[in-house]
């Protein structure tokens, strides 16, 4: 019996295309799992240090090699250095684990390094650290400016009518001796704040670092502003932090 050779053909291009499938049910070609980066760990400057190690620029400048260690599924970092007293940041992107950054001398700082990566929009971002940038030799630093804890930064609080006000404030020198916090209360958002305003309220000083039952009233925007002292009476204003009463 003989077969007709195209009809042969046609059986045997079926056969092959049946054994190529799959009985898994798997798909064949799977999307590749996007990797998201890492937060990576700071290492220098160290939290609430003076840095005394940069090299001198000028009399106002030096820089300063900021390091860290790796992250997972990065490919390039961005360090953050704010500069607490003017409250102004700077950032620069590098590839490695360090980087040397022109910053002012005698000034307080944060820094940060926020991880990324070219497979994924996502970034992460390392928790701050703080230190003071050494300038000319003195015996006593200015305090760091404290950051609010309770309310928290643009926190809304709902059916309360007292509030403790917290914040974490440190000093290199470990001298801290008071601090006092100022408080506006207002029923529309501000612009800008003036404590000067007859509204204000001063709650004395303290050499801990909270303030409890104080009065607050509904549907009301609340601004307050700490100014930490040391022994040596050496002053740092804090940023002005903002909380809602509804």
């Amino acid at each position: 019996m003989k077969f007709n050779s195209s009809i042969l053909s046609t059986l045997l291009a079926f056969l092959l295309f049946s054994c190529s499938g799959t009985d898994s049910g798997e798909n064949p070609n799977p999307t590749p799992q996007v990797k998201v980066p890492k937060a990576a760990t700071l290492v220098f400057p160290a939290n609430n240090t003076e840095c005394n190690e940069g090299s001198v620029i000028s009399a106002d400048l030096s820089g300063v090699l900021f390091q860290w260690n790796a992250s997972e599924n990065t490919d390039s970092y961005t360090v953050k250095v704010t500069n607490l007293d003017s409250n102004t940041t700077q950032e620069q992107s590098t590839t490695n684990t360090s980087l040397s950054i022109a910053i002012a001398r005698g000034t307080p700082f944060s820094w940060t390094v926020v991880s990324k990566s070219t497979t994924s929009t996502e970034t992460a971002e390392a928790a701050p650290f703080r230190f003071f940038n050494a300038g000319a030799p003195v015996e006593n630093h200015t305090p760091f400016p404290a950051e609010a804890v309770n309310p928290g930064r643009g926190a809304t609080l709902t059916g309360v009518s007292v509030v403790t006000l917290s914040w974490d404030s440190s000093d290199i020198d470990n001298d801290l001796a008071s601090h006092s916090v100022t408080l506006l209360g207002s029923t529309e958002l501000l612009d800008s704040v003036d404590f000067s305003d007859e509204a204000t309220r001063t709650f004395g000083t303290t050499t801990t670092q909270s303030f409890s039952d104080i009065s607050v009233e509904s549907n009301t925007i609340y601004y307050w502003q700490v100014t930490s002292t040391d022994a040596q009476g050496n002053s740092a204003l804090s940023e002005i932090f903002e909380f809602r009463i509804n």
